[in-house]
């Protein structure tokens, strides 16, 4: 059963307010009922019922409440009345029909005519007698003025006033309150004698009313025809994130967010899959309808400023954006007003943060019998006959033993099972349990003619890695105002202020991987509380012995600095226009300025991998980075409906314009430490970079819909780049699209179990202009020459022109069906997509008398196809719980169609390959298929060289010739997941709300060279613990299936660093999000000035499931050719918050 306040359009709670504010001055002064002096004049011919509702409630101040199915609002009516009172209108509208009205002052009740048995007729007398009090707020608490309380079974019913405060009186203590409220999720509260309740509505995002943002406007969610996904407030608000990015995670089918763990760092986020190999994959980025540059991050918008995110994934939604569509669009909307008075909203949590997936390493004495057997058997394994693992240093020595093959004079002890010996786990001393807090305050409110939203908020994350933070300061201003009937005028900003101090992600500085380089003897600090600096470098070099020489990582992670400063403000103002009636124009100008400092300092204090402290020196660096990016924008929007015809034309111009500078200084020397920046010498270098570009675009779209039955789109954008070309600067995206609302038809049972059924198809073509600024043309590059016997500057072309240079595009076909059962109680979206990229860009290698290597052409195409599905459950009464829940599930396939003339492969890294007929980027290796145990099993078998040994990985002859050798290389995995899932309930009981998230990603191979190191068995690194019992060695673990401890590489190890055996399954499962909070009664906060008191407590990432050996499964470069082989990445946090929602 749906309800309906009728005058909603897309600023209900304004006109709702305003209406409300109108009606309680009048009241004070009137002696007269308003119905009685109250005449009006229509003229209107042929109109649905809901537009006269609409026309009448905008001449008056009536208000009507009503059941969506008591009234029919498609009737086409028409009214002629001049100077007269609403009940002549209703009269004559009503007459002959089942609808009735009452009117009660400014209330228009309509109802259904009761049908009366002619035998006998009852007429039913009931008696008020229990008065009700209470309030309605939204998910956040926000109250909401003009919700509708009626009591089930009667139309006794009344409206909440500014504060979302009402009154009602009910005929008995068991009576049952309907609640409800357009946008949102209808409740039945079950008094049971209480005499005040406090009633909290979720958005309804099953909803056909749902308002869904679009490019240049928005619709209602039963008339869109694209896939299109939304992320509501209350989402994005459970999770304790610095970034938007990391709340959206698992919640949207087609979206895969590869999360970082660094604090302050951005997630990668990938629309349906991979569509490009060389240019950028970032989806364009829209917030208030400003499109920010390519690759924007969403960390400088607070995550609890944000209203809801839209992010629109076929082509027939983004390409109205035309060039910058094909990766799709995120559109983001920010909070405005909800309430006429003022409105203060304070959030706040703290909490810790934990490893997520923490490994489990060798103590002392593992690692001891690990590097005894590794260095035995690399000494015995060179000369079995002549050598034995039992000969001392000296016979070693006389043997021609190198220094990896002698044991170190320390692990004697360790052997003997000594206690009380130095057993230290490096990774408990760069990691620790880091602290994690936000603070936000926020105020709105709105006049007659004004409504504002100001924030600020602070956020700090300390990283699980020490040395490694983030800090940021935001705020949000929001304004708009109505200068006249006609004009409206808006602006919003959003300035932030962020701090990041960072450490290395990779080898030779990453405090992460020197951690598991550096072996369990040695400890962070001496006796005296001091830094050990270079011990197991000194160590191993001293005692000729070789191995890890590792730096000390907490000296490392707490004495390099990598620190990254920004300031950072955007927003526009926009003046809207009414001409006529539904004609709008609008002029949109917008700016952002990014402006970033890193300042890196590396001190003659520590050391590096294989280099002691004592051949270091000081260097520095600093990197400033500008950015202006501004828009204009002037649109003009006709919207009408005509009878059963609703008619949406846009047409507009846009001129965007960026220029970016970077400059950088380097002090590779510097005269001491202590001035630890580039002014501590005074020999530095420099070089600074400028690059603009500009977009001009011209675009229109129709939207129709006839009876609300047959829609239809189009739109085309004709986009000018200064990427490009001068034969190809400008490009046409045009698409199309239609449905069919099956449900609305004459013939569909209305009694059906299926309230709503819509068809839907699209087409349209996007663009990808991600490449360089100067992409097109030859850029110089500098290069030093000898001229009359002198060193002398010069400049030489670095790239090869091409004045045909135009941007990837994106044809995609898109059918889907949306389908609701009960109500909308259960609602069921499922798209099906091809999307195929033509023109892809490609280095093609060109002769060399041409003076270069290759030339950026459009060449390549590649296609994905795949499949959506997302299904929501709303409200269902589970006794005195209530339960909402959504499942997301999308699949996408990759294959590669074309790529430059002649060419079949590109492989890449030596670890990856991309072949026409395959995905890209596919892991391209050798095949393990077990160790050899005995020397016969290695005569018996293929071998790429006379040094395989008993203990190492068994390679597979796929070729069949009788070697191993690279011609044996195969596809052994691909880091695209088969498909990705989210699956979220929320329950409510009483003033308690429980939610809880899950998402997954299944199908996905990661090809990790941390885990590599650690479960190679080479020793020069410590090992897994899962490692050392599954090794194989002939007497201490003669059943192990993993490859023996050796220190030396043969030539089958060493093909086997990219093979099926380091090759790790990335799926997983994660218990994402776990909240709990409850809600003060609002009888108790009242008294104290409360709206909203709410606590709750939030687990993120509690729980993992993967078989992944590393920190983080998601494992992923920014290049779709080398998509994984990581190395010293940040692993992901396990948090635990409380915190606290106040209103008032």
């Amino acid at each position: 059963m749906g309800f309906k306040i009728s005058w909603f359009k897309f600023d209900l709670k304004m006109k709702l307010s305003l209406l409300l504010l109108f009606t309680s001055i009048f009241l004070l002064q009137a002696n007269e009922s308003y119905s009685q002096r109250t005449k009006m004049t229509l003229d209107l011919q042929d109109v649905p019922v809901e537009e006269l509702i609409d026309l009448i409630e905008d001449k008056s101040e009536y208000r009507f409440l009503y059941l969506l199915e008591d009234v029919d609002l498609k009737r086409i009516v028409s009214v002629q009345a001049k100077n007269k009172r609403v009940e002549f209108i209703l009269d004559a509208v009503f007459e002959g029909t089942n609808t009735k009205y009452s009117i009660e002052d400014r209330q228009i009740s309509l109802t259904k005519a009761p049908v009366f048995n002619k035998e006998k007729q009852v007429v039913p007398v009931k008696v008020l007698q229990l008065s009700v009090s209470g309030t309605v707020s939204d998910g956040e608490g926000a109250p909401l003025p003009g919700a509708n309380i009626i009591e089930k079974g009667t139309t006794n019913g009344t409206q909440t006033d500014f504060d979302g405060n009402f009154s009602i009186t009910v005929s008995n203590e068991d009576a049952i309150l309907i609640v409800s409220y357009i946008g949102f999720s209808t409740q039945e509260i079950v008094l049971n004698g209480q005499t005040s309740v406090s009633v909290s509505l979720q958005e309804d995002t099953s909803g056909l009313d749902e308002v869904v943002v679009i490019g240049y406007g928005s619709l209602s969610r039963s008339k869109v025809l694209g896939a299109v996904s939304s992320v509501k407030s209350e989402d994005i608000s459970q999770l304790p994130v610095g970034g938007v990015d990391q709340a959206i995670t698992g919640r949207v089918p087609g979206v895969q967010v590869v999360s970082s763990g660094t604090p302050g760092s951005a997630s990668q986020i990938r629309v349906r899959g991979v569509g490009t190999i060389t240019a950028g994959r970032s989806p364009l980025i829209v917030v208030d309808g400003y499109p920010l540059t390519e690759g924007s991050d969403l960390n400088a918008i607070n995550p609890l400023d944000i209203e809801s995110i839209q992010i629109l994934k076929d082509a027939a939604s983004t390409s109205i954006y035309g060039s910058r569509g094909a990766n799709g669009v995120i559109f983001v909307t920010t909070k405005s007003a909800t309430s006429e008075e003022p409105t203060f909203n304070f959030d706040t949590y703290t909490g810790f943060q934990s490893v997520l997936n923490q490994i489990e390493l060798l103590d002392a004495y593992e690692f001891a019998q690990l590097v005894k057997e590794a260095r035995d058997w690399g000494y015995v394994s060179a000369d079995p006959s002549n050598r034995s693992e039992n000969d001392d240093t000296a016979t070693r020595l006389a043997n021609g033993a190198s220094p990896r093959n002698l044991i170190p004079g320390n692990i004697d002890r360790y052997l003997a099972g000594t206690p009380g010996l130095t057993n230290n786990n490096w990774l408990d001393d760069v990691f620790r349990d880091a602290v994690i807090q936000s603070h936000n305050l926020s105020v709105s409110g709105r006049s007659e003619k004004t409504k504002w939203f100001v924030s600020g908020g602070y956020f700090n994350q300390e990283g699980l890695i020490i040395g490694s933070d983030f800090e940021r300061f935001t705020a949000r201003i929001n304004l708009e105002t109505q200068l006249s009937d006609a004009v409206k005028f808006g602006v919003n900003m959003t300035p932030s202020v962020s701090n990041q101090n960072s450490v290395v992600e990779g080898f030779t500085d990453s405090p992460l991987q020197q951690a598991i380089l550096s072996e369990p003897f040695f400890t962070p600090y001496n006796d005296e509380g001091q830094l050990n600096i270079s011990q197991q470098i000194r160590w191993h070099n001293n005692g000729g012995t070789d191995g890890a020489l590792a730096e000390n990582p907490v000296a490392i992670a707490l004495r390099r600095k990598n620190e990254l400063n920004k300031f950072r403000l955007f927003g526009n103002s926009f003046v809207e226009v009414n001409i006529l009636k539904g004609l709008t124009f609008k002029t949109l100008f917008g700016g952002d300025f990014d402006l970033s400092v890193r300042e890196e300092f590396r001190p003659s204090t520590i050391g590096r991998y294989r280099q002691d402290v004592v051949a270091a020196v000081p260097s520095a660096s600093e990197r400033t980075r500008t950015r202006k990016n501004w828009i204009t924008e002037n649109t003009l929007t006709f919207d009408r409906s005509f009878g059963k015809h609703d008619l949406n034309l846009l047409g507009g111009y846009s001129y965007q314009r960026e220029k970016f500078e970077n400059i950088r200084v380097n002090a590779p020397v510097l005269d001491s430490n202590d001035i630890p920046n580039v002014a501590g010498t005074a020999e530095t270098t420099s070089e600074k970079d400028v690059s603009e570009w500009v977009l001009i675009s011209y675009f229109s779209r129709l939207q129709y819909a006839y009876d609300s039955k047959y829609l239809l789109s189009a739109s085309i954008r004709r986009d000018g780049s200064s990427r490009f070309g001068d034969n190809n600067k400008f490009g046409i995206f045009p698409s199309v699209s239609g449905g069919w609302v099956v449900s609305n038809e004459g013939f569909f049972p209305k009694e059906s179990v299926i309230s709503n059924l819509k068809l839907r198809y699209s087409w349209g073509k996007t663009g990808n202009n991600q490449i360089g600024d100067y992409g097109s043309i030859a850029v110089l590059r500098q290069l030093n020459g000898i001229l009359d016997n002198g060193l002398a500057g010069g400049q030489i072309p670095d790239t090869a022109p091409n004045a045909d240079l135009s941007w990837e595009t994106s044809i995609t076909n898109n059918a889907g069906i949306d389908i609701s059962f009960f109500d909308n109680k259960l609602s069921l979206g499922v798209d099906y997509f091809t999307s195929t990229t033509e023109d892809m860009l490609l280095n093609v290698p060109v002769p060399q008398q041409s003076g270069f290597d290759s030339s950026l052409q459009n060449i390549g195409s590649l296609e994905n196809k795949g499949l959506e599905i997302g299904f929501s459950i709303s409200d269902i009464n589970l006794g005195n719980v209530k339960w909402s829940s959504s499942i997301n599930f999308s699949k996408v396939e990759n294959k590669v169609l074309q790529l430059a003339p002649g060419q079949e492969q590109i492989i890449a890294g030596g670890t990856n390959i991309t072949q026409i007929g395959r995905p890209i980027g596919e892991f391209f290796g050798f095949v393990v298929d077990g160790i050899y145990k005995s020397q016969a099993e290695i005569d018996a078998s293929p071998q790429s060289g006379t040094d395989v040994k008993v203990g190492d990985w068994r390679i597979v002859d796929v070729n069949g010739n009788g070697s191993i050798n690279d011609d044996d290389r195969t596809t052994i995995g691909s880091a695209l997941p088969d498909f990705t899932y989210g699956f979220n309930n929320r329950f409510a009981y009483k003033n308690f709300d429980l939610n809880v998230f899950i998402d997954g990603v299944e199908g996905v191979d990661v090809l990790s060279r941390t885990v590599r190191n650690f479960t190679n068995g080479q020793g020069f690194s410590n090992q897994l613990v899962e490692y050392f019992e599954n090794r194989w060695h002939p007497e201490n673990n003669p059943n192990g299936t993993l490859a023996r401890p050796d220190y030396t590489q043969s030539s089958e190890r060493l093909r086997a660093n990219v093979s099926s055996a380091f090759l790790e399954d990335g799926s997983f499962l994660r218990v994402r999000n776990i909240t709990l909070g409850y809600n003060m009664p609002t009888n108790v906060i009242s008294d104290i000035g409360l709206k909203r008191l709410r606590i709750y407590a939030t687990a993120t990432n509690p729980f993992l499931f993967t078989d992944f050996k590393g920190f983080n499964p998601e494992q992923s470069n920014s290049n779709p050719l080398d998509p994984s082989d990581t190395q010293g990445r940040y692993p992901l946090n396990r948090t635990l918050v409380l915190g606290l929602n106040i209103s008032f």
